[in-house]
């Protein structure tokens, strides 16, 4: 807030904002970015979760006072839903929970105003005959770019808690249809081996790509499946979920190690490359479960952790070699790390979560903290994604504030989507809310 709002991000090494259209492009890199103070709305929750509820007051109010969303600019569709449209519906259910407790009482629900106005935005990507978004809309003009029209599994698949959720406070079932249409269509793409390809066509709906596994294109799909499923209890998710975790274990995995396959003919080679985004995979097996997968999966991954300076690499073997140096301040392994911990109440869990301090505090600057170019000899680049705050910061201070028993907010009522945006499951603060009557309101058991 100091040297970047309202800009989207800090430059950390600048110690000034970065924004779109006056800052040097980045390519896709810049495609979250809105001029919509990413990074505020993206770290808002963060400040409610680590019980700062002034700032959090004061971050609600700049963004109702001062943020606008019909910026001339093309924006990812799937980093703007999970990032924007999450921290503010996020937001908006904290900031009513918290005018119920009477700590914001003159909350007067305006952040729900602009989840609508941006969501109305992005809605106009589902106009497709597969039901697949487009990747990339344009804000202002409220139109989509058609000489994209490819996208991944994690990219369409990663949307529905968002928009399900508007949906359900605003009463307008738009929102729910849409995504659960392109839900539909995703999971119609299986193959006989129970495995979902990774890139589709979202006019023709040609495969693009049969590339399957739990890494990048299709991280994220997964892990909404199973958190839709625990949000909305619609059933249909969790026997998703259940068919495509079962394959993904069996067809993907080899000593604990998850690879990815082709999905039409899955063999796993230990030879291919890996990647960061795929720490996310122990921490979602223990949330569905399966423990014993999750603490295997987990050691394979702190394996890596540990040859490489104590970071794991964006890219790397299956020895743990490093094939891409850098390190983007994730927060996947350290969202299992936290998950881990809560399930096991093993210290050791603990103690990794220290060396992970450790070394994020080795990218520290004198205004935030820096990306690496290169883990061996901390390379520092200008560059600190607004996940690093809603994502990275969280995991991390909710590790250590479980073990004290040090809780300001109380977390274990929602679900965190894959921004770390927090979802109840209890949806008793919906008060607005009206479910769409298509709804499976029916509860199957977790898979433990």
């Amino acid at each position: 807030m100091n040297y970047s709002y309202p800009d989207d991000e800090l430059k950390p090494l600048s110690c000034e904002g970065r924004s779109r259209g006056r800052d040097s492009s980045r390519g896709e890199l810049d495609s979250c970015m809105g001029n919509f103070s990413l990074t505020l709305i993206d770290g808002l929750d963060t400040l409610a979760v680590m019980g700062h509820y002034d700032k959090f007051k004061e971050g609600v109010n700049l963004v109702l006072k001062n943020t606008r969303y019909d910026t001339n600019l093309i924006v990812s569709v799937f980093e703007v839903t999970i990032r924007v449209l999450g921290g503010l519906l996020s937001s908006h259910v904290i900031s009513l929970k918290l005018k119920e407790m009477g700590i914001f009482n003159d909350y007067n629900g305006g952040l729900l105003a602009h989840a609508l106005d941006l969501g109305e935005r992005l809605l106009v990507a589902f106009n497709t005959p597969t039901g697949l978004p487009y990747p990339k809309v344009n804000l202002k003009t409220k139109t989509v770019v058609t000489h994209s029209p490819v996208t991944c599994l994690a990219c369409a698949g990663s949307l529905f808690l968002e928009f399900a959720t508007l949906s359900h406070l605003s009463r307008r079932s738009e929102f729910y249809d849409a995504v659960s249409k392109t839900m539909n269509t995703l999971f119609s793409y299986k193959t006989s081996y129970s495995l979902v390809p990774s890139a589709f066509h979202v006019v023709t709906g040609a495969v693009v790509s049969y590339k399957s596994g739990i890494g990048a294109e299709s991280d994220s799909y997964y892990e909404t499946l199973f958190k839709s499923w625990a949000v909305f209890q619609e059933k249909k998710f969790y026997e998703q979920f259940k068919e495509l975790y079962a394959a993904l274990v069996n067809k993907t995995s080899m000593n604990g190690q998850f690879f990815f396959v082709n999905a039409q003919s899955p063999h796993p080679h230990p030879g291919d490359i890996l990647d960061h985004l795929g720490c996310f995979w122990p921490g979602l097996q223990a949330l569905a479960g399966d423990l014993e997968g999750a603490i295997i999966s987990y050691q394979r991954y702190y394996d890596v952790f540990l040859k490489n300076n104590f970071y794991i690499p964006e890219l790397f073997k299956s020895d743990g070699t490093a094939r891409d140096s850098n390190y983007y301040l994730r927060p996947e392994f350290i969202e299992s790390t936290y998950y881990l911990y809560k399930a096991t109440k093993n210290v050791f869990y603990i103690e990794v979560g220290k060396q992970i301090l450790k070394s994020i505090e080795r990218c520290k600057t004198t205004c935030g903290f820096a990306t690496l170019s290169d883990i061996e000899s901390i390379t520092k680049e200008d560059r600190m994604d607004s996940y690093f705050l809603a994502e990275t910061l969280k995991y991390l201070y909710l590790l250590f504030a479980t073990y004290e028993n040090s809780l300001p907010y109380n977390v274990d009522d929602y679900i965190f989507n894959t921004e770390a945006h927090l979802f109840l499951v209890n949806q008793s603060y919906f008060i607005e809310a009206v479910p769409p009557s298509s709804f499976d309101n029916s509860v199957s058991p977790p898979l433990a």
